[in-house]
């Protein structure tokens, strides 16, 4: 077995450089290139050509994978063991696992690697080439949180049941993975919103993350209707008086925000919800934003209680009055890695999981 802590850690070469490419209608577009010199992935910073096929390109041989499964199940091992084995010993590459599933595989002869403290976990994160992700849409939420900045690319296997961003079955992996490790594989760009909360008293501001499905204001343990100022690009939009408001991703869509009215949109297509919770009006009607507007959501000081804010449904914190959010389009989006082409795997999604536009066809008339 490997050490927990192999001796090239802390200097181990950089995460594989790749570049990005669009096809559309047969002809590649390569994107421009990145801003600033890195090794890591921020070459994915753009935005696509919203008719386009993504796809990317290895500048070397990939050699490190992260594998993250849903660690409150047993139903992954026999897949995880199978990927483990065939990585590690068949492709020779360097196998990482988060800590609590290297533990439990400590005493075996699997060829597995892991990280002991933060130090060393940021330098995995920043030289892994790819990520195996082995259960559901909640698995690639969090491996965003993971990642605060660059993120490899995903390979989503679905556990269980076919997801909205889970387009692989455990069963193929050797041939999706293999076309990852050839590269010229097509991705979809998943978006991200950056949350900066801004505390009026200390005049600080505390970035509290990156939300893959949506940030949510709520009304927390209160029983008023939640009071926020809306503002887009310092233009005053309106003042919610709801249950919430959720701003969210195109990823986010099929999600809370469905849920309460807001239209569904395509991962690819850049823009940002704006989606009222249970609003004390017939008219409030949900938005959708160009992804390039910066959104600031603040508690008047005149609302009769404080919010609380959540990102991808992680723990709330609390926005009083006075305080305020900026929500912009982070520039680090999670590159997810497409089985049919993001449009056939989106559309697939949709119709398994909502039913979408299902009855019974008309006859033809006679």
């Amino acid at each position: 077995m490997e050490s927990t802590k192999p001796d090239a850690i802390g200097i181990s070469p950089s995460r594989k450089p790749f570049r990005i490419e669009k096809r559309h209608n047969g002809v590649e577009r390569p994107l421009p290139s990145p801003l600033g010199a890195s090794s890591k992935l921020d070459v994915i910073q753009y935005p696509q050509y919203s008719s386009a096929l993504t796809r990317l390109l290895w500048s070397g041989t990939p050699s490190r994978v992260l594998i993250v499964i849903k660690p409150s199940s047993d139903d992954h091992t026999e897949d995880f063991l199978a990927i483990v084995k065939w990585l590690g010993r068949g492709k020779k590459l360097q196998v990482y696992v988060e800590p609590f599933l290297f533990s439990k595989y400590e005493s075996s002869e699997l060829p597995l690697l892991t990280w002991s403290n933060e130090e060393e976990a940021q330098d995995v994160k920043s030289s892994v080439d790819f990520i195996v992700a082995l259960g559901g849409d909640g698995t690639l939420l969090w491996i965003s949180t993971l990642f605060g900045e660059a993120v490899p690319p995903v390979i989503p296997f679905a556990q269980e049941s076919f997801g909205f961003m889970t387009c692989f079955h455990p069963s193929d992996h050797r041939t999706a993975i293999e076309q990852v490790l050839q590269g010229g594989f097509s991705i979809t760009l998943r978006s991200r919103l950056s949350c900066v909360l801004h505390d009026s008293t200390t005049a600080q501001s505390h970035h509290l993350g990156l939300a893959l499905n949506e940030v949510v204001l709520d009304r927390g343990p209160s029983s008023y209707l939640t009071s926020l100022d809306c503002f887009a690009d310092d233009t005053f939009i309106t003042n919610v008086q709801a249950d919430g408001l959720i701003i969210a991703t195109p990823t986010g869509s099929t999600a809370y925000s469905m849920s309460a009215g807001g239209s569904i949109i395509h991962p690819s297509v850049p823009g940002i919800l704006f989606t009222p919770v249970c609003p004390h009006s017939l008219s409030f009607r949900p938005l959708l934003f160009p992804d390039s507007v910066t959104l600031r959501v603040e508690v008047p000081e005149d609302a009769r209680h404080n919010a609380w804010v959540s990102l991808d449904g992680r723990e709330k914190q609390e926005v009083k009055k006075g305080d305020y959010l900026l929500i912009t389009t982070s520039s680090w989006p999670l590159p997810a890695v497409s089985s049919q082409g993001d449009l056939r795997d989106w559309f697939t999604g949709v119709i398994h999981n909502l039913s979408w536009n299902t009855r019974v066809r008309q006859k033809a008339l006679l």
